[in-house]
């Protein structure tokens, strides 16, 4: 849908300016290679305006096509002002300093728009789409002033997925750039990663239990930069290569760590406590030799009424996480890894185990 309304806004320019393009034409066809020429430019015109549409996002567009049709409709004027220029003095010089101021105003302008309330949502969701090739929703937005800087950080959602399991938060960086990695750090990779994730982390759980389920988070975040991880994550970054970087202590700051919830397929009985202990103790044992900085807890359905495990889906999981009487109906063993690799003191709840 949104190629198709940058399509229209192109098609709608062209229209807007074809009588005067359709005579420059008309006066280049009867000069020297004339026929050459205005299959180029036709050509050209054609390769800019799908790279156009592709490439840049709805609001750039509008952008874009606002400038070239009023350069276009103040052609006249802008040329007599560029001749003129150039008959003076070093014309040349000032020509291109007039050039470039122009064009630094339209920037700055651009990069104040984008600080304001109106505009930061508009520029949040060109750093997305120029980072992952996606198109997002921005559902929610908070500010704050922490030691007297401003702090920005937006709830965002790709339009296609699931507001309750896809979303994630971006922090608007305290800059002035109207783009790229600079602009912000966000949390989608967190998204995109997961279910590699939770597959890697099932190969050390299968080892001790026959059925269970592996969910992961990456939606902690803060309003301080250093709570998101790594702008150099995308969508070609592997799993290999984010757990290369999330075992790095220098870079632990910058990456974002993972909220891991195993769910068993029954409550243990009372008779296998020592077991379950030892064999939870060991699967955290084992996951601190391989990750950093994760928090896990390995849960159990206590009201298989309330909560079915053959039923649970991520979105269903969502749900138990966020229903505020959830400890009514499933309990759990929490342990940390911490950026030393030491696994913490294990927390057991009282009801964990079936009496």
């Amino acid at each position: 849908m949104s190629y198709t309304v940058k399509l229209l806004l192109a098609i709608l320019f062209f229209v807007l300016i074809f009588r005067d393009f359709f005579s420059l034409l008309k006066k280049l066809k009867s000069t020297s290679n004339g026929k050459i020429k205005v299959v180029g430019i036709c050509v050209l015109t054609v390769l800019a305006t799908a790279a156009a549409v592709i490439l840049l996002t709805l609001f750039e567009l509008s952008l874009l096509l606002a400038v070239l049709l009023a350069a276009w409709l103040f052609r006249k004027k802008l040329s007599a002002f560029a001749k003129n220029t150039l008959c003076k003095k070093n014309g040349k010089l000032k020509l291109a300093g007039v050039s470039a101021a122009a064009v630094f105003a339209l920037w700055f302008g651009l990069a104040l728009f984008y600080r304001t309330d109106i505009g930061m949502p508009i520029g949040v969701k060109n750093y997305l789409y120029h980072k992952y090739w996606e198109e997002f929703e921005v559902s929610g937005f908070f500010g704050a002033t922490i030691a007297g800087h401003p702090t920005n950080q937006l709830t965002c959602c790709p339009k296609n997925g699931d507001p309750q399991t896809d979303s994630f938060n971006v922090a608007r960086k305290n800059t002035l750039s109207v783009g790229s990695r600079l602009f912000a750090s966000d949390n989608y990779y967190g998204v995109l990663i997961r279910e590699d994730y939770e597959n890697y982390i099932s190969t050390f759980i299968d080892d001790y239990f026959d059925d269970f389920k592996v969910y992961a988070r990456f939606d902690f975040s803060g309003l301080s930069n250093v709570k998101y991880m790594s702008d150099c994550f995308d969508k070609s970054t592997s799993l290999q290569k984010f757990l290369s970087f999330q075992s790095n202590e220098d870079n632990i700051r910058a990456c974002n760590t993972a909220d891991l919830t195993i769910i068993l397929n029954h409550q243990p009985k009372i008779e296998e406590e020592d077991l379950i202990i030892r064999e939870v103790t060991d699967i955290f044992e084992n996951l601190t030799n391989n990750l950093n900085y994760v928090r896990m807890e390995i849960i159990t359905i206590t009201n298989q009424e309330y909560y079915n495990y053959n039923n649970i889906s991520r979105k269903q999981f969502y749900n138990i996480l966020y229903d505020k009487n959830s400890s009514d109906y499933i309990s759990g063993i929490r342990s940390f890894v911490t950026n030393s690799n030491k696994t913490e003191d294990i927390e057991i709840s009282d009801n964990f185990f079936k009496a």
